[in-house]
């Protein structure tokens, strides 16, 4: 099931799950990330048990991240195959999954619009086909027999169905998708948050320790890293040190900062000095 969020995807696909096993529970079925649908493949399921791995879970990724997800999503999804039971993948395009994969999907769904009058949703339904090599998406069609009063005979006409209209899922199945997802994202920002807060801190430490050394060593020289302004020559420092424009800032602060008590005297005389004389301190 392809789209862009916002189109349907999730209560499409809980309705059809709904229509081939008419026991189908949100909690049991409806999956956000790769750990939680592995963990549900470990029991064995009944025929048609319904697999919906949902891309809410999906969206925060970007790139080689969400490539990566959708990849381990699909290996999970390859064992289970013998199990006979359905699977849905509702992702934003289906480049995202391996050829691999796709080759192993017999449908194709892509919601087209909502009917919210109606609470109805159509949707395009392809069959996917290999061939040498190539998927190809075949329309649905079926046959009916009519009669020509002039023959006597049935003629046979097929019947191309491009579009086929869904209605919405019950309210209680929104509301635990709902339920479902919120839990999901509120966790996943946790997660987030923590991982980011500790590369943050692994970042700091590394480049703490290279300003300081970076400062020691530009304190002796000083001069060769200040322009002509008097002002830090920040792209210099970056390129001496390796580091990052606020770090190398950093860096030059503190080479210009006394490094012991006689240091930090002899600077104040100098103020001093530069005061009485009307000089500012680039000049001195």
């Amino acid at each position: 099931m392809c789209g862009e969020s916002g189109k349907g995807k999730s209560w499409d696909s809980m309705v059809i799950s709904k229509a081939l096993y008419p026991n189908m529970q949100v909690k049991e079925s409806m999956f956000f990330s790769p750990l939680d649908f592995l963990s549900a493949t470990e029991h064995k399921k009944p025929k048609l048990f319904p697999y919906i791995i949902d891309d809410a879970g999906l969206s925060a990724f970007s790139g080689d991240a969400l490539a990566s997800q959708v990849k381990n999503i699909s290996k999970i999804a390859q064992s289970i195959r013998h199990t006979n039971c359905q699977i849905i993948f509702n992702l934003p395009h289906i480049d995202l999954l391996a050829k691999s994969v796709r080759i192993t999907n017999h449908y194709y769904a892509e919601p087209l619009w909502i009917d919210y009058k109606n609470q109805i949703n159509y949707i395009k339904f392809q069959r996917l086909k290999l061939f040498k090599d190539k998927i190809y998406f075949k329309s649905l069609r079926s046959n009916s027999k009519n009669l020509n009063p002039v023959t006597g005979y049935y003629h046979i006409e097929k019947q191309k169905h491009l579009n086929f209209a869904i209605p919405a899922p019950e309210k209680k199945m929104i509301l635990e998708y709902e339920k479902l997802k919120n839990e999901f994202m509120e966790r996943y920002r946790i997660e987030t948050a923590d991982s980011m807060r500790i590369a943050k801190a692994k970042e700091l430490g590394r480049d703490t320790s290279k300003v300081i050394t970076a400062a020691d060593d530009m304190r002796s020289k000083i001069d060769s890293f200040t322009n002509e302004k008097g002002r830090p020559n920040v792209e210099l420092i970056m390129q001496s040190y390796g580091l990052v424009q606020n770090s190398a800032r950093t860096a030059y602060k503190m080479a210009m900062l006394p490094k012991n008590k006689k240091q930090a005297e002899l600077g104040i005389k100098k103020l001093k000095t530069a005061a009485k004389k009307n000089i500012s301190w680039n000049e001195l």
